[in-house]
């Protein structure tokens, strides 16, 4: 929009929103903060909720239920809980204000959808072909890497996909452990909405919707792959 302000239908067609966005240092800066926290988080989750979601599917341990349950618990504790939570415990390490503190928060958030989604992938593999491989003499690793993890790629790639964009997108959490030289994109929204309320407001919810957008497009050939392996 040309307007100097947010409204639809817009007076005229104009580029300068989305030239403000790419020329302003501090949008950059947070643009560039959100990836690379939300790639770590993503990291983090999928390692922890995978090796969680094998251990809760393959075993044969007491208490799954429970478990699992202890593992989505952060999908229904409150996030301002949460963060406070979190804000009281990383300032006796001095993670607050870092890049690894709030990948690690984020990826409390982000562990349950990896564990759900991993877990389902699990569950649809058939087990019988892990133990063919082990009967004919592969190691436990060897087994994971030739017969599990393709199985289960296609999960674990939506699962990094969605946990990247938990992070990408969070908010509450990035309020309580970020500082004024650690600003993410969610927070320089937040900020911009209450003082601000331009149009680039839109320019960044724009390239959010293009960011899913593209995920879930460039994830289809694996699903379909996958389907057609099968």
């Amino acid at each position: 929009s040309s307007a100097t302000y947010l409204t639809f239908p817009p007076p005229a067609i104009s580029l300068r929103w989305y030239e403000k966005f790419f020329s302003d240092s501090n949008w950059m800066a947070a643009f560039w903060n959100s990836l690379a926290i939300a790639a770590m988080s993503a990291c983090i989750a999928v390692t922890l909720g995978a090796s969680a979601a094998m251990g809760i599917v393959r075993s044969r341990i007491r208490g799954k239920a429970a478990i699992m349950l202890l593992l989505v618990s952060p999908v229904i504790v409150p996030p301002v809980v949460l963060g406070l939570s979190l804000y009281t415990l990383f300032l006796r390490f001095d993670l607050v204000g870092s890049m690894w503190g709030l990948a690690a928060a984020h990826a409390i958030g982000g562990l349950p959808i990896v564990v759900v989604i991993v877990a389902a992938s699990l569950q649809a593999v058939d087990p019988r072909l892990e133990q063919a491989a082990a009967v004919h003499g592969a190691s436990p690793v060897t087994v994971f890497a030739t017969v599990t993890l393709p199985a289960i790629a296609p999960g674990l790639a939506a699962a990094s996909f969605f946990a990247f964009l938990h992070s990408f997108d969070e908010l509450v959490l990035s309020l309580f452990l970020s500082s004024a030289h650690l600003k993410t994109l969610p927070l320089m929204l937040w900020a911009d909405i209450n003082y601000q309320l331009n149009p680039v407001l839109a320019v960044v919810s724009t390239l959010e919707v293009l960011l899913v957008v593209g995920g879930i497009a460039l994830a289809r050939p694996v699903l379909a792959g996958s389907r057609g392996v099968a």
